[in-house]
């Protein structure tokens, strides 16, 4: 992917990053708990054992639970219960034009269904709430919740077509200001990582995103959430995706080997954990899902937009027998989903499938375009027409919801003062940043129940010395039950049992303050390269140096960078490209530290780690073609 790099937390291990390897977990990159799941729906989706997938049908109106898995076997082809309301469009079960949550209303599911509202289910038992739906004129063809998760946003296809912002209370959701917005049939959210250094968000996160059809446009429009509605970033005249000119016809660009194609009538859009958008086109001969990447900062690479083309994929046609199809609804799984880390899942509403591409699949560059291959992940009974997908939602689920609470402790030996930060993650779920002072603990956190990873924020000079964690049984004593950590990792894995905060999981982090580290970097001759030949190094800080390329059964030649760095200091350290010598893999093996790898910026951003933190580079001889693709890279 565009500007992917990979973060990893690691004691004593190695991990190699090469140019096929595209879809690793990010484990800052993870944005909010994605877990729902209503009545018999839970035993089989419940948090920390396996997420779900909904799947909206258009000719039953109804919205189905499938597997992280795929298939063609259906955990609940009715999920949700049949509305005769008049604030239902006829025959609707829930319609599923949009699905979305807000944060703080437990057990409560918000649907748009192609109708006039956006109506509220309940998750217990799967039935309409009439109190909690929103009048909103026309067609609601698109939903989604802001990136805080309080408040929704609502595409309407009217004349004109409308943004709406819907803000909610105890008594129901509450339209709030809308604007005129040539929608078509989706909205999302920006997100991700555009930068090769952590923890770095693109500009554009947060942010909301209308896609244009073919009669109005071709592009993706981007609005800035002010206060309580929505403000146009730009007049909507200025597309976030315009008609980019490269070539002759200004909406196409060349992909792979000498095939056009163009973005006309778009619909379903998503962000991947790396800044790129992957949208669906409609189009009679370029119906497929396009891939726009955000150049890498500093390249000098441009396009005349925020984000330039990357891939294009061909649907695969009606029944898998080519012809015209119709991709619509569009998602990306979450970067830790445990089954399809970053695939992009696709509805198709002709082909009676969700089709899936994954990251790894697909070859090409921002200078020269390429595409991905997509096959079929779930089969849907004869007759449907799937039009949205999505993965389950952040929804309370007090059904199956445990409480969690974290600690922090100064080793008396070699004290630390300060606050320090903590996320606790499941698969498909994220606190988000928790703070605790040194000293303190933090509040209750309502967690999924089963297993939760705790992590700590990398902290310049300080390190772990030890975790415990303790969960209190019926007769008010604390039972340790720490499941696994391992010296000095600032990350610990602890049991979360179903119920309220009298029987939460208490987790205690202490911290010592650290020796310096050192760095040491490897060359390591590949495939036609030629031991001794030199490359040029530079690490933050440090005066350009050479390292020649050493055999690779000895792990190359390496050199020790001068002087020590406190524990948990972020260094770059970037290779001068050799167009004749590429690099096509790089390695880092360190103790309890975080790292990143760019293949495309030849480059790798690491924490320096307890002891010495080894950043290791493999270049391999140029074909002349492509001998190791990069994914993607500026050639």
């Amino acid at each position: 992917m565009a500007n992917q790099f990979s973060s990893n937390l690691k004691s004593l291990t190695t991990r190699a990053i090469t140019a096929g390897m595209k879809t690793l977990l990010h484990l800052f990159v993870i944005a909010a708990a994605l877990f729902i799941f209503v009545g018999s729906a839970h035993s089989q989706c419940s948090p920390g054992t396996s997420p779900c997938i909904l799947v909206s049908d258009f000719e039953s109106r109804q919205i189905s639970v499938w597997p992280d898995a795929g298939g063609n076997t259906a955990i609940n082809l009715a999920f949700l219960s049949g509305c005769t309301s008049p604030y239902c469009a006829v025959g609707a079960g829930g319609g599923g034009e949009g699905v979305a949550c807000l944060a703080g209303h437990t057990n409560q599911l918000y649907v748009t269904d192609a109708g006039n509202y956006v109506n509220t289910f309940n998750l217990s038992n799967g039935q309409f709430l009439p109190g909690g739906s929103a009048y909103v004129g026309q067609q609601a063809v698109g939903l989604v919740a802001n990136a805080a998760g309080t408040a929704l946003y609502v595409g309407v296809a009217g004349s004109p077509y409308e943004l709406y912002s819907l803000g909610a209370s105890a008594s129901g959701l509450m339209p709030g200001p809308y604007i005129n917005d040539p929608i078509s049939a989706a909205v999302a959210i920006g997100s991700g990582y555009c930068s090769s250094s952590p923890n770095v968000p693109c500009a554009y996160d947060g942010n909301v995103f209308t896609s244009w059809d073919s009669v109005h446009g071709v592009g993706v429009n981007e609005y800035i959430p002010g206060g309580t509605y929505l403000q146009p970033l730009t007049p909507v005249t200025t597309q976030f995706l315009p008609d980019i000119p490269p070539v002759g016809n200004s909406n196409c660009r060349t992909f792979g080997t000498s095939q056009m194609h163009c973005w006309n009538a778009l619909r379903g859009l998503a962000f991947d954990a790396y800044g790129n958008l992957w949208i669906n086109s409609v189009a009679s001969g370029d119906n497929g899902t396009f891939t726009f990447a955000p150049p890498p900062p500093g390249s000098g690479f441009g396009c005349g937009a925020p984000v330039c083309p990357l891939y294009f994929t061909p649907d695969t046609g009606l029944n898998g027998g080519g012809g015209q199809s119709t991709p619509t609804g569009l998602t990306v799984a979450p970067a830790n989903d445990p089954s399809n880390p970053g695939a992009i899942l696709i509805a198709n509403y002709d082909t009676q499938s969700v089709n899936i591409i994954r990251p790894s699949s697909c070859h090409g560059s921002l200078a020269n375009p390429g595409t991905c291959t997509e096959s079929t992940f779930i089969e849907v009974p004869a007759g449907g027409r799937p039009k949205f997908v999505v993965y389950n939602v952040s929804c309370p689920d007090p059904d199956t919801n445990g409480y969690l609470e974290i600690c922090k402790q100064s080793n008396p030996n070699s004290p630390v003062t300060g606050t320090f930060d903590f996320t606790a993650s499941a698969p498909l779920f994220s606190s988000g940043t928790v703070e605790v002072p040194v000293g303190e603990c933090s509040g209750p956190l309502e967690v999924p129940d089963g297993q939760i990873t705790v992590t700590e924020a990398p902290t310049i000079g300080d390190l772990v010395s030890d975790v415990t964690a303790c969960s209190y049984n019926e007769f008010g004593e604390c039972v340790p039950d720490l499941v696994s950590w391992t010296l000095p990792d600032l990350y610990a894995t602890v049991p979360v049992a179903t119920g309220g905060v009298s029987s939460e999981t208490l987790t205690t982090f202490t911290n010592y303050a650290a020796s310096p580290g050192q760095l040491k970097v490897c060359k390591i001759a590949g495939l036609g390269t030629p031991v001794g030949t030199e490359f040029t190094f530079t690490v933050t800080g440090i005066p350009p140096f050479q390292v020649q390329a050493g055999p690779p059964g000895q792990g190359g030649f390496c050199q020790l960078v001068a002087g020590t760095f406190p524990v948990n200091t972020p260094v770059t350290i970037a290779e001068t490209p050799n167009a004749g010598y590429p690099l096509t893999s790089a390695t880092v093996e360190c103790n309890a530290c975080t790292y990143s790898v760019n293949l495309p910026q030849s480059s790798v951003t690491t924490t320096i780690g307890a002891g010495i933190t080894v950043a290791s580079f493999t270049n391999t001889k140029s074909s002349g073609g492509c001998l190791i693709c990069r994914n993607p890279g500026i050639e």
